[in-house]
């Protein structure tokens, strides 16, 4: 089954809400990049009202992240910061293109801390999506990324008591063309920066036991790539 990613390094999501703002080229966009700002805000609800909200931002070499989650009226949120080792696309003129997001998660509790260092490289081709019919988006307004291949790699520790105690765990798939892409509309491209966003807002049902579930998550994500 074929699903859209329409935010980078992140899960099957439906494209809406974009608005046409700038346009680039194929020789600006074949770059080496460094993603030196990432911000992304999410809304995860479920039909038995269980929410969870998701506040990430990355800026240079560091970052937090904020989850709140809500069920039964009951709200938990917890609170992790973010160490940037890499976080950076090449882009080559040939259409192919490849990622490497290299970040360590450190949240700390009473008594320890933990912490989650995961490196995900990912590869595979790229073009510009047409001017569409309705005028909505001009040419060369919005970039798709299809992913071919995508390996990581993780590395966690806990301490607690004085005592710390590690795990690896590894995992890679491929894909077909088309099955995994990344859509992302140009906000802006001057100089040696180019921003680009995307918007999610996707909806799925199932039935189980005769129970039927409703999953909606909305969203979004924008980040800033400097030329390296």
């Amino acid at each position: 089954m074929k699903k859209l990613i329409i935010v980078g390094f992140s899960a099957a999501l439906l494209a809406g809400g974009f608005s046409s703002c700038a346009k680039t080229t194929k020789g600006k966009v074949s770059n080496e990049w460094s993603v030196t700002k990432w911000t992304s805000e999410s809304t995860d609800t479920d039909s038995d009202g269980d929410k969870t909200i998701r506040s990430t931002s990355i800026e240079g070499t560091s970052g937090t992240q904020t989850n709140t989650f809500t069920s039964g009226g009951n709200s938990t949120t917890t609170t992790r910061t973010a160490a940037v080792n890499e976080l950076s696309y090449t882009i080559e003129k040939d259409g192919t293109w490849s990622s490497v997001m290299d970040i360590t998660w450190t949240s700390t509790f009473t008594g320890g801390s933990s912490s989650d260092a995961t490196k995900t490289t990912s590869s595979g081709t790229w073009s510009f999506l047409s001017k569409n019919k309705s005028g909505e988006f001009k040419k060369n307004e919005r970039l798709v990324f299809n992913t071919l291949s995508e390996a990581s790699s993780t590395v966690s520790s806990t301490t607690f008591g004085g005592t710390t105690s590690s795990s690896n765990s590894s995992d890679s798939q491929t894909y077909a063309e088309g099955e995994s892409a990344m859509i992302y509309l140009v906000v802006e491209s001057k100089g040696k920066s180019l921003q680009l966003s995307s918007d999610m807002d996707q909806t799925s049902t199932s039935t189980s036991g005769g129970t039927t579930y409703t999953n909606s998550t909305t969203g979004s994500t924008s980040m800033t790539l400097e030329q390296k």
